[in-house]
């Protein structure tokens, strides 16, 4: 790894968990040299952009970058969107085949993140982990932090594989011979009470129950029906899907079926139906419940300040949402 001493500080971080003598996440201020990047959003964006392959060095060795004090009171949601874009140069990634109720706020490039009630938390994930196509990268800015919780947890899904084999060996080995389907049953619009609420004319970007039945068919989904007529509700039912996956830094526990099990409850779906190993046979609740416990086990919460963005490596890194009070807001952003 290169030596980035100088272009950033990494002060300690008391919520980091420490990972071959890594800290998880790596916390990233400005250096003292530049002192403009505490105030000004032009000074960040040139001085990220100069930077950015340090940015991406760091990242890989770390999975979660948590970037404090770069012009902070001075930044906005532009501010972020420049970063994403001509800072660090990242590919758009479109939300499609997504399941959260989102509001676009720069363009395609940044949109509020999961917008479910704030008493109820959102559990961990590999974001789009559940579609064959998925970011490589994610992004979080905190434009307005909450008066109490609001964090945005994160683990390191190579941890949680290391415990599962050790703990749950078969309940491990089923989800790597046999991977996982997905299904849901969404309205055509959006229902903002539901963290997975987000109606299928949204998520396929389409205006007709023909139009959503290419876009399923192309991607290798199964589709029911639940009514006659446009207004219909609609199952879909992904392809199988892998569970765990292979990265530089060993394999990692990459799907939502952690999410799915603790948070894909609504008036029309049940968890239990939703989330099965790819061979058709339902996952043991009690292994379920296990895991929960486990990515407790990892879990690190940053609280968020006013200004802070966090970069995520979407291959290596999950992340979840806390329950709030206060207004709030924090917008992401996906990159290819």
């Amino acid at each position: 790894m290169k030596d980035t001493s100088s272009v950033f500080t990494h002060p300690h971080l008391s919520e980091a968990i420490v990972y071959d003598n890594r800290p998880f996440p790596l916390l990233i201020t400005p250096p003292s040299s530049q002192p403009d990047l505490r105030t000004s959003p032009e000074a960040v964006v040139e001085y990220l952009r100069n930077n950015r392959y340090h940015v991406f060095d760091l990242l890989k060795n770390y999975a979660v970058l948590h970037f404090c004090d770069f012009a902070a009171q001075n930044s906005t949601p532009e501010t972020f969107a420049r970063i994403v874009e001509d800072s660090l140069g990242l590919p758009n990634f479109p939300y499609e085949l997504g399941n959260a109720v989102r509001t676009a706020i720069v363009g395609d490039r940044v949109f509020t993140a999961n917008e479910s009630p704030p008493e109820k938390p959102i559990p961990f994930h590999h974001e789009l982990a559940q579609t064959p196509n998925y970011p490589a990268k994610l992004l979080f800015y905190c434009e307005r932090p909450a008066d109490t919780g609001g964090e945005t947890p994160v683990l390191l899904s190579r941890a949680v594989y290391n415990d599962l084999q050790k703990e749950h060996p078969d309940f491990l080995q089923k989800l790597e011979k046999h991977g996982v389907v997905y299904s849901r049953v969404m309205t055509p619009h959006d229902r903002p009470h539901s963290a997975i609420g987000r109606g299928w004319r949204g998520t396929f970007r389409v205006n007709s129950r023909s139009e959503a039945e290419d876009v399923l068919s192309k991607r290798g989904y199964h589709f029911e029906w639940i009514e006659d007529g446009e207004d219909s509700p609609l199952k879909e039912i992904s392809p199988v899907l892998p569970a765990v996956i292979d990265t530089e830094g060993g394999k990692s526990f990459f799907n939502q079926i952690a999410a799915v099990w603790g948070g894909w409850r609504d008036e029309l779906n049940k968890p239990e139906d939703c989330v099965r190993a790819g061979d058709g046979s339902p996952l043991d609740p009690v292994s379920l419940d296990a895991l929960v416990s486990i990515m407790n086990r990892h879990r690190v919460a940053v609280p968020w300040k006013r200004g802070d963005f966090m970069l995520i490596d979407n291959m290596q890194a999950q992340h979840s949402r806390g329950t709030f009070t206060g207004r709030r807001r924090v917008l992401a952003s996906l990159a290819k």
